[in-house]
């Protein structure tokens, strides 16, 4: 089970992603001025097409699976729970082929048809094992555990590690990335944790060490990190950095993450922020809201942050909204498709990025961007070479803007394709497409930006 924990620190990219404040009736009627500037010669982070994730809990229904790939959602991240799949001793003690993979419903444990699902809609997958059986940790006494958590200390390590090990080989070949527990730093103290990850460690690694294994907090500091990293028996085996991000923190604090890689001898270690959202408060007025007029904008901005900063990959904490089911309240607040199956506004953003500017490809090498009177702004050459751009309106006031693009490989004439993702237009087609001559490595062009809204730019 996922707690909430809010992330509002400090180091925001005011500069670059400052979120303009409500405007007045009449500020909105009339369309204001900005100005956007790239440099296709100027790298300033490395990204990833795993920046398009969604982290499911309660976990999302695999019928939206290829609904949510076309929409550019890339991977998904959800939950076994071993209290699910080996809920006793007895059945512990049985053949791991008599072990309970498929628990019947209510259950927020992975089933083979939700993996497969998601692999057969081409997206790939985060895995979390967790959830510690009671009957592995009590040893004749009784623990101070609600039995729906990682909360419960282990002591019969042995089985821990044949668990892990045996859960790790029933998904190994169907699965991407694993997770040992989620946000333990808010349930046990790091020695606990790190006796816990060498153990379950040990387990995985007698299947394979192919398929990358990490560490995961709910606090954006790394200070567990940096002492796993610290660790010579666990370090070796540590693929990726991993922690979660809620608040207005545009770049989710990556370079503490990004400083303590490079301490460690990793620069080049993997960044995951695998939860992402806005206010765990469950504010009616949360800007990510389904329903909110700045989700489009606001999923924009803390996308672009993320990628700016270096981040690998990311994943929204959303799933389906589903009335009268397994906790609902979580579902309709953090949804990213209705309950009649539509997509929710921010769907629209995802779209815009992942899909029409091709940076749900592969590795994305982030550019330079400067520029003015908007709310935020970003840029890519994508895997497959493409230039694009983009900027976000998080305000209600229409702004027009003159966008200049330096340093590109083209010469003569070429192609700008424009796409937006507002509250009236769902990024699926091109808004308009123009011929531009490129002079001295430079194109000029002027877009409009409705409130709320992201504008993209590509360029052929």
């Amino acid at each position: 089970m996922t707690r909430f924990q809010a992330t509002l620190t400090a180091g925001i990219l005011a500069a670059v992603l400052a979120v303009t404040g409500s405007a007045t009736a009449a500020q909105a009627a009339r369309a204001t001025s900005g100005s956007l500037t790239v440099d296709f010669d100027h790298q300033i982070a490395t990204s990833s097409n795993l920046m398009f994730g969604l982290s499911s809990w309660p976990k999302l229904d695999p019928a939206y699976a290829g609904e949510i790939a076309d929409a550019g959602v890339t991977i998904v991240r959800s939950d076994v729970y071993l209290y699910d799949i080996v809920p006793s001793r007895d059945v512990f003690d049985q053949s791991p082929a008599e072990w309970n993979w498929n628990p019947a419903d209510p259950t927020e444990t992975t089933t083979d048809g939700d993996v497969d699902a998601f692999r057969a809609a081409g997206l790939e997958h985060m895995l979390i094992i967790h959830g510690f059986p009671e009957w592995m940790g009590t040893e004749g006494s009784v623990p101070s555990w609600d039995g729906s958590d990682d909360s419960l200390p282990v002591t019969d390590f042995d089985a821990l590690k044949e668990a892990y090990k045996q859960v790790f080989a029933h998904y190994w070949d169907r699965v991407d990335y694993f997770e040992i527990a989620n946000e333990p730093d808010l349930e046990m103290s790091y020695d606990e944790y790190a006796d816990i990850y060498r153990a379950a460690l040990a387990g995985m690694n007698e299947v394979g060490t192919d398929t990358p294994v990490g560490p995961q907090s709910a606090s954006a500091d790394p200070d567990w990190y940096q002492q796993l990293l610290a660790d010579p028996g666990i370090a070796p085996d540590v693929r990726f950095a991993d922690w979660h991000s809620y608040g207005s923190t545009w770049n989710s604090d990556a370079g503490a993450w990004h400083d303590a890689s490079d301490a460690a001898g990793r620069p080049d270690m993997p960044l995951f922020v695998t939860e992402w959202n806005h206010d765990p408060s469950f504010d009616a007025d949360d800007p990510l809201d389904g329903d909110s007029p700045q989700a489009i904008s606001y999923a924009g901005m803390r996308l672009s942050g993320m990628m700016d900063a270096g981040v690998t990959g990311a994943m929204l904490f959303g799933s389906n909204d589903e009335t009268g089911s397994y906790d609902a309240y979580l579902r309709h607040q953090f949804r990213f498709i209705e309950s009649d199956g539509t997509l929710t506004p921010k769907a629209a953003t995802f779209r815009l990025l992942s899909r029409d500017m091709g940076l749900g490809v592969g590795e994305n090498a982030i550019m330079n961007t400067a520029d003015d009177g908007i709310s935020a702004s970003s840029s890519a050459v994508t895997a497959t070479g493409r230039e694009s751009a983009w900027a976000m309106n998080d305000s209600a006031a229409t702004v027009t803007v003159s966008v200049t693009l330096t340093n590109l490989d083209e010469t003569g004439t070429v192609r700008l394709t424009h796409y937006l993702a507002g509250p009236d237009d769902d990024a699926t087609a091109p808004t308009r497409t123009e011929t531009a001559n490129v002079d001295g490595g430079t194109v000029t062009t002027t877009i409009t930006m409705p409130p709320y809204s992201v504008y993209g730019l590509t360029v052929d």
